[in-house]
């Protein structure tokens, strides 16, 4: 039994292009620098095609092996400090100098997840399933999300949306900040962009989800400590 590593359906023995989504086997990633497709991490996420990248991480579908299902998972890879050989998975850090600037937004990650983590539960935060260090750099599993941002949602109207729909986005997102300001955590990137809507028939969406806490600090009473 085989998986296509783009949309993660089962293919055929022996067949070289996915029946579902066209999908050539063995395709390379478009950029030299993303992990191949088949590649395995922690000894159970297989790694599929990308779902997005930026300037300091690359977003990949991946399949959990261990809950069996298909999974997002986000790299730390800030391509201005890093390099990597094509087709291997350790991570370079270009000059010793920046070793210190790459450890530091390292452990910035991994609060992001640590965050996202403790509130998996809610209705409207992205499940964080796991995260873990390897390959010299560090991971995040979430849940893969069949939606489109808020942002791609307003601009796919034509930058008009109903009352209606935007008070239940506002409400959703609200509804997730009151648990973490609760926490003591105030997240400091709310925009249309961290605001995903899971779509479901007929274009419609059926929850609304917050995510990125990679901005998010701790506050202390009424002061925000390490405000930048």
């Amino acid at each position: 039994m085989e998986r296509c590593l783009n949309c993660m359906e089962i293919m055929g023995d022996g067949m070289e292009t996915c029946p579902h989504c066209g999908y050539v086997k063995g395709t390379k990633p478009k950029e030299i620098y993303h992990l191949y497709p088949g590649t395995i991490l922690a000894g159970r996420y297989v790694i599929g095609t990308v779902v997005g990248a930026g300037g300091f991480g690359v977003v990949y579908r991946a399949w959990d092996n261990t809950l069996e299902k298909m999974v997002a998972i986000k790299e730390y890879y800030p391509a201005t400090l890093v390099s990597r050989v094509p087709g291997e998975k350790r991570v370079y850090i270009y000059a010793k100098k920046r070793e210190k600037e790459y450890r530091v937004g390292m452990d910035r990650f991994l609060e992001e997840a640590r965050n996202m983590a403790r509130f998996s539960s809610h209705p409207h935060i992205v499940n964080t399933y796991n995260y873990f260090e390897e390959n010299n750099t560090a991971y995040c599993v979430m849940e893969y999300m069949y939606g489109i941002s808020f942002k791609a949602f307003i601009k796919q109207n034509g930058g008009i949306v109903p009352e209606a729909i935007v008070t239940q986005i506002i409400l959703a997102v609200l509804d997730a900040l009151k648990d973490i300001h609760k926490a003591g955590i105030i997240h400091r990137d709310v925009a249309p962009d961290n605001v995903m809507l899971i779509m479901g028939k007929n274009n419609t969406f059926d929850n609304v989800k917050l995510m990125d806490f990679g901005a998010a600090r701790f506050s202390k009473g009424d002061t925000e400590a390490n405000l930048t």
